[in-house]
């Protein structure tokens, strides 16, 4: 059932199939860290027994409200944000296909951000307690929902330093560097061509710049050689390397050292 929460901005095209996931998502991008065995797949997939489909730009969670349940992404893009008190907004996260929304907020009885569609999105809901019995009946699984939380807290010590000490082609790079690391784990062989079904004001919402300076600096990167954009929503990475250097990148999925949490 659609979210009749509706959020200002014209609806946006789902990805194409390249960056969709057929199996379970969650099982699938829990597989790229561990060697899931039949018991804690079951668990995996009970967080998915339920669908709902979502079109593009719908508002799930509103910072603040109560939270009951948390979810699993199987379908498009979503993202996490804050509005600010004069009414700009900070996009904190960008969710795609195997994300666990929500998880910093399980300790949390009201969502800390908003939820918001990007692309039409199928999203499996899921009470809160299952992340609960997932801990007791599987403890690998759970210290893997842990270093999840580590991972997605050193991102944002990143983005943080990021808009705070870089400038507008640092932080629009390390931005796209980010988005593609996380779309690498479920999806080895992108070979540094993606889908991104954003638009500039949302690029500048998580870069801290004006839809203007982001149509810019897209422009200077590409007329630089450090990127291609073959089509509006499609960005080749054609100077990984160097645009890591730029903006001083660290890939936290690449360094997640799962096995030191998960071995006896």
């Amino acid at each position: 059932m659609n979210n009749p929460r509706l959020s200002p901005g014209a609806a946006e095209t789902a990805p194409p199939p390249s960056t969709q996931l057929s199996e379970s998502c969650l099982v699938s991008f829990v597989r790229s860290f561990l060697d899931v065995d039949a018991e804690e797949e079951r668990l995996l997939r009970l967080l998915e027994e339920r669908e709902e489909d979502h079109g593009a730009r719908i508002n799930l969670i509103g910072a603040g409200e109560e939270l009951e349940q948390l979810f699993v992404l199987r379908r498009g893009w979503a993202f996490s944000s804050r509005y600010l008190p004069e009414g700009r907004r900070q996009v904190l996260q960008i969710h795609v296909p195997g994300d666990l929304v929500a998880l910093p907020d399980l300790v949390f009885s009201r969502a800390t951000s908003e939820l918001d569609t990007l692309t039409e999105c199928t999203l499996c809901p899921f009470p809160r307690s299952r992340i609960d019995d997932l801990f007791r009946a599987a403890p690998r699984l759970g210290a893997f929902l842990y270093s999840l939380a580590m991972v997605e807290r050193a991102i944002l010590l990143d983005r943080a330093t990021s808009l705070g000490r870089f400038d507008a082609p640092a932080r629009v790079a390390h931005f796209l560097l980010e988005i593609y690391s996380r779309l690498l784990i479920t999806h080895p062989n992108l070979d540094r061509n993606f889908e991104l079904p954003m638009t500039q004001d949302l690029v500048g919402d998580a870069t801290g710049l004006s839809s203007v300076h982001v149509s810019r600096t897209l422009s200077w990167l590409e007329s630089e050689g450090l990127i291609e954009r073959p089509t509006r929503r499609r960005v080749v990475l054609r100077e990984l390397e160097s645009l890591k250097s730029m903006c001083q990148f660290e890939d936290r999925w690449q360094a997640l050292e799962v096995l030191n949490l998960v071995e006896a």
